[in-house]
């Protein structure tokens, strides 16, 4: 399982273009359980989190994202969710 701190990769203020970046790494890392600590990062909107799994859940499963994702310290955990379920409108 790797562990990301996106603090210390993207910055505190996530756009989202930086979603390329998280993605890509998130990519090289599917196999095992990758970990995304957003400790000290601001409100994200929603559009970044579909930016981020889109194109990993086309690749994948919305299962098997969801099981090797995981997020932590996220202020708004349930848009992450609402993205990643299918739920959401953005």
């Amino acid at each position: 399982m790797k562990e990301v701190k996106v603090r210390d990769l993207i910055g505190s203020e996530l756009k989202n273009e930086d979603a390329i970046i998280l993605k890509g790494l998130i990519a090289e890392n599917l196999q095992n359980k990758i970990v995304l600590d957003f400790e000290d990062t601001k409100t994200i909107p929603g559009t970044f989190f579909a930016s981020l799994l889109t194109d990993l859940i086309s690749t994948k499963t919305r299962e098997y994202i969801a099981s090797n994702v995981v997020v932590k310290n996220l202020s708004n955990e349930s848009d992450f969710k609402r993205v990643l379920l299918g739920t959401s409108m953005c």
